[in-house]
């Protein structure tokens, strides 16, 4: 990756966590500067495509204004690229946290460690020109704990003068009543050990944690906190995301902890099972998109109605007297927790409702899942409709129409309850029905197809894949792909962009995934030891 496109990226990481900031009682950000990017992410594929020709002229676009007027803040050309090259040159680490306290004023500290060939002292004063430019008035010492601080406000917000102090740049910032929470943010983070100081191939080049457990606080014994147990999140404790490499790909990692036993709908994404589900070998050779799953219905349903059920009481009994049984125990209770997903290419179609997934979930007992099934449908019928039914091999495969003109296939047995819609939607589940056909589909320790290459990377506990065809993306109609541009471009690009330009840019797209390596991306995901984790690689 180079030097600009990682530094932009970890700019890029900053601000989003400042936008996320309601959210988030908590956050502390890791990361090192583009040498330890080098190192840590090594000639990934995707720094390849960023440091390309071609893929700058896709990226530079969109960042070109924001340099444009952080040039005109800096006065003149020389000084802009001398602070520029001070920026994006700087190789050592960065760390942010975050807070919000009690009564809702934010503060963060931002800590950048020295690197050898930055000039801190330089890069304090660049950071100082920029907060007298964006922000009027005058700078106010404040003492806090202590020690004197230059304070930079306009009731709204504050930023301290940047400071430079044994080797490490220091800036404060947040909501004015917040300025002592943020120096003890900063105090914080001077105390905390360098944990990406030397880099090292294969570990995170960089890292946000997020406090889930603060996220979640529960309230004083009110309706929120009843609400907050039924999903379980009460049970959740820490995120942590991360950015290293993995071979020639890019890796993106996030590891939730939990303080106690999952529950809710926690617990419906960490099942107890184990082992990638036997439908992988329901797998076709070619397919845009696919996912294998665990994932527990019936917790799902639980875990629901739970939550409605902390906010209003005989919501469960209201919806059983509905469908004429209950959802988790007289039907869910007849899946298992193994999931099939599957997308075809978006090639050769002018409407959404053209596009074929499918679905399929492994289940216990199909005679008793069907009949369950059967009364849900019937008492469904103002909104779903049965018409034409065909036989596969002695499984009903039956189409519903709806109000809205978007037709399902369902059909139950082989072990199977399988969903399908769009074009092919019913040469698609009859295809599932008939492989899964007198088959155990034994679940295994084992990868799918196409995941044999990142063996060493997958998750502790791996019990799930998915992955998809970026390149399909050059098939979607004109329509959507200008709708796409118009949220990936500047405004004043995208609003130009016509049919033509648009095919152009989709084909130009295709050939730089294809030139990088960069077409497939992949997903595993791993549930062990009170924890759940996921990777994904490009």
């Amino acid at each position: 990756m180079s030097t600009r496109a990682a530094a932009l990226f970890l700019t890029a990481a900053c601000a989003l966590t400042a936008q996320s900031a309601p959210i988030a009682p908590q956050v502390l950000l890791e990361s090192v500067g583009p040498d330890g990017w080098r190192t840590r992410l090594g000639p990934t594929n995707l720094g390849g495509l960023l440091a390309s020709a071609e893929g700058r002229a896709l990226w530079e676009p969109m960042i070109e204004p924001a340099l444009d007027a952080w040039a005109a803040m800096a006065g003149d050309q020389v000084a802009f690229e001398e602070a520029s090259e001070r920026l994006f040159g700087y190789g050592g680490v960065v760390r942010f946290a975050f807070r919000r306290d009690a009564a809702g004023f934010f503060s963060y500290a931002v800590l950048l460690d020295g690197d050898p060939g930055t000039d801190l002292d330089a890069m304090a004063a660049d950071l100082r020109q920029l907060i007298e430019v964006t922000m009027p008035g005058a700078w106010q010492a404040e003492t806090v704990d202590g020690r004197e601080v230059q304070i930079r406000a306009d009731g709204a917000s504050f930023f301290s003068a940047p400071r430079v102090d044994g080797g490490q740049l220091s800036l404060l910032g947040g909501e004015p009543p917040g300025v002592a929470a943020a120096a003890g943010l900063h105090a914080w983070l001077a105390a905390r050990p360098t944990t990406l100081a030397t880099p090292k191939p294969g570990s995170p080049a960089a890292q946000l944690r997020i406090d889930l457990a603060a996220l979640v606080a529960l309230d004083d014994g009110g309706q929120e906190t009843a609400f907050v147990q039924a999903l379980g999140l009460d049970a959740l404790r820490e995120l942590t995301l991360s950015v290293s490499g993995a071979g020639p790909h890019a890796q993106l990692a996030a590891d939730v902890t939990l303080a106690g036993p999952a529950r809710g709908l926690v617990e419906a994404f960490m099942p107890p099972s184990q082992g990638v589900s036997g439908l992988a070998a329901l797998l076709p050779e070619e397919t845009s998109a696919a996912k294998i799953a665990r994932l527990d219905a019936r917790a799902l349903v639980e875990g629901a109605f739970a939550a409605a059920e902390s906010e209003s009481e005989g919501v469960r009994q209201e919806a059983a007297e509905y469908f004429g049984l209950d959802l988790a125990d007289d039907l869910f209770a007849h899946a298992t927790d193994e999931l099939l997903v599957l997308g075809s290419p978006l090639v050769d179609f002018d409407r959404a409702s053209e596009a074929t997934w499918a679905l399929a979930w492994r289940l216990q007992d199909d005679a008793a899942f069907g009949a369950a099934l059967q009364e849900v449908l019937k008492r469904a019928r103002g909104f779903l409709s049965g018409s034409e039914t065909v036989d596969v091999d002695g499984v009903e495969l039956r189409r519903y129409g709806n109000l809205v003109g978007y037709d399902l296939w369902i059909g139950v047995g082989n072990g199977l309850w399988v969903i399908a819609a769009g074009r092919d939607a019913e040469e698609r589940a009859t295809a599932l029905l008939k492989q899964a056909a007198g088959k155990e589909l034994a679940s295994t320790a084992a990868p799918p197809r196409g995941f044999d290459d990142l063996r060493r990377y997958l998750p502790a506990g791996c019990n799930g894949f998915a992955s998809a065809d970026l390149a399909d993306i050059t098939g979607m109609p004109v329509d959507w792909w200008l709708l796409l541009l118009s949220e990936l471009l500047p405004s004043e690009l995208s609003a130009s962009v016509d049919d033509e330009q648009a095919e152009a840019q989709a084909e130009a797209v295709r050939a730089m995934l294809i030139e990088h390596r960069l077409g497939s991306l992949r997903t595993a995901t791993g549930s062990e030891d009170g924890a759940w984790r996921w990777r994904l690689f490009w």
